[in-house]
This record gives structure tokens, C-alpha cells and sequence, in this order.
């Protein structure tokens, strides 16, 4: 079996301070299998167009009709995932089949290894106009089956195997398709010349932020919409095709003439449920009820008025399961299940919905795969590394399990909240891509959720939530990995709050602190302050009564404690010693690396402290973080290279940064401002240093090579480090590596300087490497596929909307980066979500600003703005509230919850009239040449834990413009009139004069 076990080269044992100095990067290597697809080979429909006439000369060649849209070359790694939290996933690829199946705990996807493919897994259509002959495809197009894709190493995303050649060979496909991709969902256009009808369909798994068993269902839909624009009703069939591979062993490949010892005793049965849900149960007789295939399958059609369900309980296999449906050999969903199948063989079987479209007019019908396997094992997740841990049992399971006893259960309860789970995620979907912040940071954001719901984390039967770094890589809940991310809290808040109790409470070590990794010894320092920041993140989010913060907190205090006691020993707010970190090695000396960490959990702990009565250690952390952030400022700015070095010579410089230009050495601005504490250091040498990375870490192969070897050529990137000035000893370790994780604070702070254009391009070029030709756009590697850091991409946006929110004083504001006169947003709450909107002249001084929820509750007591406005007045749902106004930010007279379904209007001025052009873009989301004429102003709440000597600074990266803009903005309308008269009155004088001629 293969997997990550801690003490391999990957996960080295951690043996105190000095843990995980190993390499966790693995060498590439390289298989070389030849074949060469023409369109001479592909199988041609009967009584139908020739998809395949200009194949060769066409293929790859279509152009994408938006940033989300994946055609020609980028569906070769157009991967898009399906699947709940905790639940594994499997992908819809850019052929049209699925495949990369993780569903059933049995995860062998390491970053080298194949995507796992199993046969008979696809879609076909059969469609007949009246008075014609039947048309029958299977819905695959050969688009991405290049010469070079077939030739690539197996584990690579584009790969093509010989069996998805073969099939097309003998079973008719289609001339192309193309995918929308807008996370959760994919939309799928089929382009089938000469069918009487078009197709289209909805591919997606549930998501609704905040709705944890809503969002973790081990389903995955298929919505297919059939138009018929001609003259005649069309009789069409739609098959949903599935291999039972229960039994399998997760990794070996399942296509002929591969042998397949683990199958056997494979049932389908045919099943219609009191609700209507009908199709194909899929199990084994032979599995042993407690091992880790152990499991169903379903197969199934969602009840429709207008279609008739049948199916093909059993096919031995594509080909005879294809002619089947072509021919019309179907049953209906009754009746007792197939015989077992013989000895190291299986059945596929298929779900037929058939519906008459009559002329000018759609159908849609629903299939749901769904799936269930209770027994994921602790060794089968992380080895025997964590064999007698009383919070791991031997069968972890999954949280899916405690609600649903089979796979119908589990299709069933689709079924019966189908409108409500698609609508709400439809809703979820369209409220974040209305967003007017630039396409590259808004597919950045929603996009990573993929990973959270991704092979990489699992949901234990118990209820605790655990994760790798990657997926079969580096277990478990990594605190120096984890510890960059947002995303959790942000959109699932009570998930980030259980793996803060694991941190302080489950696993917290005594004398040391947060362990680095679930139930493990070991010391991440960067971990450590990382879980005491996202720790007051979560509270900030949806913890207003302190519940969370109560049962934390005494270890958060801890651990802050033992960080002065055993590491801040000279007592200046400088840390000097041994520092374990996620560059798996230990650096020393003072750096702003751990520093910016460092400062920024002494300033959320004085918060929580304030929150929790402790007044006089919320004093001590408010008096160390100033003096800290001092005293690294002095020590590490260097202003002759403009960034911030490690404080090193070379008697201590092993794994150190030293003089280099350092990817992370601002690592914690991204958690820094997600929590409302705004800069860490000088602000203006914040902003300096992160261009100066943008200067001088931005590389592009060739000549480039990246360390993990994921660059392929024209692709370009953040590193590590460089060294522009000098390198100290070796410098630092992994400083070739180029990761999204690393990348995204600093942009993340390049968006809060308001440096928007560097900030998307670099984020364009992750994009970019992520488009679909060679890499899927749902999957960031690093150590492994599907990264967990990664998911400090969602920050992004955060930034992107300029959004401060505190749910324990029920503030929350908004500053947006671009389109500030006409701007639109989701935005998450405790309780709730829903979308923000602002419209109004520059400076907002007349404006409209409403607050819509509509999904659970939003809950709030001051809302601001950046706005120049002397005036305003509330109202929900057009009733008034009391409110009060003040230098953008309004307080309501009580705390209002806002309804699903409800909107609080706040009108400034007279309020948003006639439509004008943006500020920047005329109305359209940012490009990266686009945001230049950004005007520079301050936050809405300006850096809530800014250090006062700073303010100067703060004062002086302000744009001059401010300065004379502001006041005019502020002027009364009389004064604008009297300065209108005079203008006028300056025209006579010079025109009569003869100062001024006008040629005629």
C-alpha cells in the first residue's frame, strides 16, 4: 500500500526543535508510453454526422469565451471535482468521463501516480426526431487525445490513457464539448452536429458556507438539459454508465486486460424507492463488512414528471453496455439483483431516463451517483504513526456515516431536499461570481474550496475534523501548513474551530504547546502562533458568546506564555533562538518571519484576553507587540536593498534567508489582516518589500527549474528566495520551490497596499500555470497534489473586498480595492451569508449601500464604508431604523438581524441616482493593466492595532490627491454653486479681455 508514513524521507520523525529537516520532496521520474490518436481510428455514429471530419486540423484549437470557460487545450487538465467534505471525490474530466476516484478511503493518489481510472464510467445520449433514424453517442469527445498527452508520465494531469483511446475506438463519441467551470458547479455544452437535439448539463456536489452536513453529502449531480429547436418532437434517452468496482483496492488499474483478483461476488440490483428515486445499487457479497472497500454504490434518477426510468442492471462490459442502450435492451428499475459476479470480474450497469422533447421546447432530468463507505481506517490515513491515540480509533469512519446508512439513503435524502440544496448552491455560485473583484483573485478564492473538500481532508465519524498537507502526504493537521490558511474560518467556521481544540486542547503538550502535528511530539513555532491568530480569527467570525473562545483559552493563554518564557528570553519582543518552521528545518537569529507571526498573535491575544476579562494580560501582550514589532523593525529593515533580512551571520546561518529576498518574510500579513489588525511593521516598508519580491522573485521557465519540477515551459512564478545581494553560507532551504500557499500572503498584502495591479498579475500567473492545459485549475500542488495551503488563496478576496468583520461587536465594513462606486460582493457572517453592494458618486458622498442575506442570518450592529458623506439613513426592507452617521460608518440604533430574504439599505446623502462609470474598468471586474488610476486613500477602519508610531507613516502613503479632493467632496451644494458662479465670472473677464481667443 503505498503512503506517507512518518520517518520516510517525506515525514521525517519529529523529534523536538529540531524536527523535520529532511527533504519532503521526492524526486521526478518519468515513463514514456507511445501512442498516436487520429481521427481515422475514431468509431463514426450510425445515421449520423461525422464528428470527426476535421478532427486533426481543429483539435485543441478552440478558444476559452471566458475566464472560466475551458475549451480546446485547456480541458487536458480540466479536472473538476465532485464530492462533499470528508466524503473523497471523483473528477469530471475534459473528455466527458469520470475518473480520479477517491470516494471509498482508499487514497493512492500520490502526485506521481496515476489518476485513478476505472472503465464504464460515462454518459450517453440516443435521440430519435420523429419520422428519423436513432442517433446514439456516448457524450466523450477525443479533443485532448494528443500525441503528447498520451505520451506523458501517468500522474500527470493531462495524461491519456491507452484505455480512453481504445474506447473511443469502439464506441461512437462526439466532436467536442466545453466546461464553465465556477466552483461548485460545472456547466457542460455538448457540440454534437446533426442531433436533432442540443444538450447541456449541470455537474456539481452540493456547497453552502456555513451548512457543514449540507456541504459534506458523498453525492455528486448531474442535471441534463435537452433542448429541442426543430419542427418535430425528439425521443431521447440519457444514460448514466457506472462500473461497480466494489472491492477494488484503490489503486490498481481496473481496464482490460488487466486482471482484477479483487472483484467477485459483485451485485447490481435494481431499486425504486417510496420517494421515486430509482436506478442501480451496486455491492459485493465477498467484501468483509469491516475492511476498507466495504461500501455501496447508487446509480440513480431523480423522480421526474416527464421522464421514464429504466435500467441496464449488467453489462460485461463498454461495449456490450453501450449496445444495450443503443438498441434499446432496457428494463424497468424492479425486480431481484444481478447474480454475483464470477471470480475477479464485476459487472457495469447503467441508469436510463427517457423523455419525449416536443418541438420548441426543454427537458431536464437528474442523475445522482451517490456513495458510501463507512470504514476509513487510521492505518489506511496515517500509517501506524499514531497507533493508541485515544481521539483516533482504528476505524475513523466518516461523518457521513451517523446520517446515512447505505448509498440510497444518502440518494434519497437528494432527492427529498433537491430544490433546496440546488437552488442554494446555484445561489451560493452566482452571489460569489457577481463579484466585481478581479476574475484572477475571485476564481482564486472560490476555486480553493475544491481542496478543502478534496481527498486531502477527512471528516471522522467522532466529529473531528483532520487533514495532511497534501493528499497521501505529511499527516496530521501540520500546524505550520494549516496555519496559512483562511479559508475555514471564513466559510465553514465551526470546522476551523474543531481543529483549534485538537491544537489546545485534544493535543496540547504541556511545557511546549500546540503540537506540530495531531497526537504527535514535535515544535512548529510558525504552527504554534498561526493557531493562536486563527484561533481569535474564529472568534472574530462565529464565536459571539465566547463559547469556543472559553474552552480555548486557557492554552491560548498558555502557549503565549511559554512564547516569552522560552523563546522572547532577552525580554525585547525579539525572537532568537531555535525556530522550527515549514521550511522543515530551524532557523536562528532575529527575522521577520516569525516575527510578523510573532507580533500579530501578541496583538489578537490581547484581544482575546479583553474578551475573556483578563485585563492585565491583554496589557501585557498590547505592551510586548508594540515593542516587538519596534524592535524587529530596527533590527531587519534593510533600506539600501529595500526588504526585510534575517538578522544572521555565519556562525548562524544554516536555513536562514540572511541578506535574500524572501517569499514569506511578511508570512503573517495575510492572517494579519484577516483578522483586522492591518500592517505589522512600517507600512511603507511593508508595501516596499513586497514589491521588492515582485522585482526579484518572480520567475519564468526556461531558464528557471522549480524545485518540485511542476513549472512547465512558459510558466511563471513566485520563489522561495533570491539572493540580489549576497548569500550567507548554503542560504535558504527549499529557496528554488515555487508554492501557491507561499505566494498568496504577500499578494494578499500587495492587494491591502492597494497595489492591485501587481497583485493580480502575479495572481494571473497562477492562473495561468492552473488553466487547464497542463494542471487542473482546482488542484495546487506542493508536496503532493491537492495542497492544504493552498487554501490561503481565499484571503485573497478578502482583501480584494477590503472587508474587516467581528461578529462579538457585530461590525463589519467594507473598503473594496476597484470599482468602488459600483461594487458587489458575497460576503460570509456568523450565522449566515449573503451579498453587499455600494453605488454611488466618487467618494460615495451620495450613495446607496445595502447588506442582503440569503442564506441563514446576518446579524448586525455598525456597517461602514469609505465615504465622504455627512449624512445618511437606514432602513430593512424599506421600514426605517433609527441610526446615527459618522465618517462612513453607521450605527444602528439596536442590533439587527437581517432574514434570509432580507436587505438593509443604507442611504447616504440623497443616495445612488443616475448610473455612472466606475472608477477604474467601466463597470467590469479588474485586469491587470486596468487597476493603475486606483485612487490611493485609507481604510475604512484604519488598522484597528496599528502601533501610533506609525500613524505618521500612514498619513504620508496617503495619495496627495486626498488632501484636495477630500474637502471638495465635503462641501456644502451652495458652495458648489458660488464656485460654479465664479468660474463663470473668470470666463467673461478672460473672453472680453482677449486673453483667451477662439479660432473660428
Amino acid at each position: 500500500m503505498v503512503n506517507c508514513k512518518v520517518g520516510s524521507p517525506c515525514c521525517p520523525s519529529p523529534t523536538g526543535a529540531a524536527a523535520e529537516t529532511s527533504s519532503r520532496y521526492p524526486p521526478v521520474t518519468k515513463k514514456d508510453l507511445s501512442t498516436t490518436p487520429t481521427s481515422k481510428g475514431w468509431k463514426r455514429a450510425r445515421n449520423a454526422e461525422d464528428q470527426f471530419a476535421s478532427y486533426d486540423e481543429q483539435v485543441g484549437k478552440q478558444p476559452p469565451s471566458s475566464p472560466y470557460t475551458y475549451a480546446g487545450d485547456q480541458l487536458h487538465a480540466c479536472n473538476f471535482p465532485l464530492g462533499g467534505f470528508g466524503t473523497g471525490q471523483v473528477l469530471f474530466i475534459g473528455d466527458g468521463t469520470l475518473s480520479g476516484w477517491t470516494i471509498q478511503n482508499l487514497f493512492h493518489a500520490a502526485e506521481y501516480g496515476p489518476l485513478h481510472q476505472i472503465p464504464n464510467n460515462f454518459f450517453a445520449v440516443s435521440a430519435e426526431a420523429t419520422g428519423g433514424k436513432p442517433q446514439s453517442f456516448v457524450l466523450i469527445s477525443p479533443q485532448n487525445y494528443t500525441e503528447a498527452n498520451c505520451n506523458l508520465t501517468p500522474g500527470q494531469e493531462a495524461y491519456v490513457s491507452p484505455a480512453q483511446v481504445n474506447r473511443l475506438q469502439q464506441l461512437p463519441g462526439i466532436k467536442s464539448l466545453t466546461i464553465e467551470g465556477r466552483y461548485p458547479i460545472a456547466d457542460v455544452n455538448y457540440d454534437i452536429p446533426g442531433l436533432p437535439v442540443t444538450i447541456s448539463m449541470e455537474a456539481m456536489t452540493p456547497l453552502i458556507p456555513g451548512d457543514n452536513k449540507n456541504s459534506s453529502l458523498p453525492v455528486a449531480v448531474f442535471s441534463f438539459k435537452v433542448t429541442n429547436s426543430s419542427s418535430t418532437t425528439v425521443k431521447v434517452n440519457l444514460m448514466q454508465a457506472q462500473q461497480n468496482f466494489i472491492g477494488w483496492d484503490g489503486s490498481s488499474d481496473c481496464n482490460p486486460p488487466n486482471k482484477t483478483p479483487f472483484w467477485g461476488g459483485n451485485v447490481n440490483t435494481p431499486f425504486t424507492t417510496s420517494d421515486g428515486v430509482a436506478g442501480l445499487r451496486m455491492t459485493s457479497n465477498n467484501v468483509d463488512p469491516t475492511a476498507e472497500p466495504f461500501g455501496s454504490l447508487a446509480a440513480c434518477a431523480l423522480p421526474s414528471t416527464s421522464a421514464k426510468v429504466g435500467v441496464i442492471a449488467s453489462a460485461s462490459d463498454e461495449a456490450d453496455l453501450f449496445t444495450k442502450f443503443s438498441s434499446g435492451t432496457i428494463a424497468p428499475p424492479t425486480g431481484a439483483g444481478t447474480p454475483p459476479s464470477a471470480s475477479g470480474t464485476s459487472y457495469c450497469g447503467g441508469v436510463v431516463q427517457s423523455v419525449s422533447v416536443a418541438a420548441g421546447s426543454s427537458e431536464t432530468v437528474v442523475f445522482v451517483l451517490s456513495w458510501n463507505f463507512p470504514n476509513r481506517t487510521r492505518v489506511a490515513m496515517v500509517g501506524h504513526s499514531h497507533d493508541g491515540n485515544k481521539y483516533l480509533p482504528d476505524v475513523l469512519g466518516n461523518m457521513y456515516s451517523n446520517w446515512f446508512e447505505d448509498a440510497v439513503a444518502s440518494a434519497q435524502y437528494m432527492n427529498q431536499n433537491s430544490q433546496m440544496l440546488l437552488n442554494t448552491t446555484r445561489m451560493y455560485r452566482d452571489t460569489m461570481f457577481a463579484s466585481t473583484v478581479p476574475w484572477e483573485i475571485l476564481d482564486t478564492a472560490a476555486g480553493r474550496v475544491a481542496c478543502m473538500r478534496s481527498p486531502t481532508m477527512w471528516w471522522a465519524k467522532n466529529g473531528i475534523v483532520l487533514g495532511n498537507e497534501g493528499n497521501v502526504c505529511c499527516p496530521l493537521n501540520c500546524s505550520h501548513v494549516y496555519g496559512y490558511t483562511v479559508l475555514l474560518e471564513r466559510l465553514f467556521p465551526t470546522l476551523a474551530m474543531d481543529m483549534r481544540v485538537s491544537d489546545f486542547v485534544r493535543n496540547y503538550a504541556p511545557g511546549s504547546g500546540v503540537r506540530m502535528r495531531f497526537g504527535n511530539n514535535g515544535f512548529a513555532i510558525d504552527g504554534a502562533l498561526a493557531g493562536v491568530i486563527k484561533t481569535y480569527l474564529a472568534v472574530r467570525m462565529s464565536d459571539p458568546e465566547l463559547k469556543f473562545l472559553t474552552t480555548v483559552w486557557p492554552n491560548v493563554k498558555d502557549q503565549m506564555e511559554l512564547m516569552l518564557k522560552n523563546f522572547d528570553t532577552d525580554g525585547d519582543g525579539v525572537i532568537r533562538c531555535a525556530q522550527q518552521n515549514t521550511y522543515d528545518s530551524a532557523m536562528y537569529g532575529a527575522n521577520t518571519f516569525i516575527g510578523s507571526y510573532y507580533v500579530t498573535a501578541l496583538k489578537v491575544t490581547a484581544k482575546m484576553a479583553t474578551l475573556m476579562g483578563d485585563s492585565e494580560f491583554a496589557t501585557t501582550m498590547e505592551n510586548r507587540a508594540t515593542l516587538s514589532a519596534q524592535s524587529y523593525e530596527k533590527i531587519c529593515w534593510n533600506e539600501k536593498f529595500g526588504y526585510y533580512i534575517a538578522d544572521v551571520t555565519s556562525s548562524n546561518c544554516k536555513f536562514s534567508y540572511g541578506p535574500g529576498c524572501f517569499v514569506d518574510q511578511l508570512c503573517a500579513i495575510g492572517l494579519s489582516t484577516a483578522c483586522g489588525q492591518g500592517y505589522i511593521f512600517n507600512p511603507a516598508h511593508e508595501a516596499q518589500a513586497r514589491l521588492s519580491i515582485a522585482k526579484y522573485n518572480v520567475m519564468t521557465k526556461p531558464p528557471f527549474q522549480d524545485l518540485q519540477k511542476h513549472f512547465f515551459d512558459g510558466d511563471t512564478g513566485v520563489t522561495v528566495c533570491t539572493y540580489p545581494n549576497g548569500k550567507l553560507g548554503e542560504g535558504m532551504k527549499y529557496d528554488t520551490l515555487v508554492s501557491t500557499g507561499f505566494t498568496y500572503p504577500g499578494i494578499a498584502g500587495m492587494i491591502y497596499d492597494r497595489n492591485l495591479e501587481q497583485a493580480v498579475t502575479l495572481t494571473g500567473n497562477i492562473r495561468k500555470r492552473q488553466d487547464g492545459r497542463n494542471r487542473s485549475p482546482w488542484n495546487e500542488p506542493e508536496c503532493n497534489i491537492l495542497y492544504s495551503r493552498a487554501m490561503a488563496g481565499y484571503n485573497l478576496y478578502d482583501q480584494a473586498c477590503g472587508l474587516v468583520y467581528d461578529c462579538t461587536e457585530n461590525f463589519i465594513s467594507f473598503d473594496p480595492r476597484c470599482n468602488e462606486t459600483n461594487f458587489q460582493c458575497f460576503v460570509s457572517a456568523s450565522g449566515g451569508w449573503g451579498s453587499f453592494s455600494q453605488k454611488g458618486d466618487t467618494g460615495l458622498a451620495n450613495a446607496t449601500v445595502t447588506l442582503s442575506a440569503q442564506f441563514g442570518t446576518i446579524t448586525v450592529k455598525t456597517l461602514g464604508v469609505v465615504s465622504s458623506g455627512t449624512s445618511a439613513k437606514a432602513s430593512l426592507d424599506g421600514s426605517s431604523i433609527v441610526a446615527t452617521f459618522s465618517k462612513g460608518v453607521t450605527t444602528l440604533g439596536t442590533v439587527t438581524t437581517i432574514k434570509a430574504g432580507s436587505t438593509l439599505t443604507i442611504t447616504i446623502g440623497t443616495g445612488y441616482r443616475a448610473p455612472k462609470k466606475n472608477s477604474c474598468c467601466g463597470g467590469r471586474p479588474c485586469g491587470p493593466s486596468e487597476s493603475k488610476g486606483l485612487r490611493q486613500r485609507s481604510t475604512a477602519k484604519i488598522n484597528e492595532a496599528m502601533a501610533p508610531q506609525y500613524a505618521k507613516e500612514v498619513q504620508d502613503i496617503e495619495s496627495v490627491a486626498d488632501v484636495w479632493i477630500r474637502p471638495a467632496w465635503q462641501a456644502s451644494w451652495t458652495s458648489f454653486l458660488l464656485g460654479c458662479i465664479f468660474m463663470l465670472c473668470l470666463y467673461f473677464v478672460f473672453v472680453h479681455s482677449g486673453a483667451i481667443h477662439f479660432p473660428k
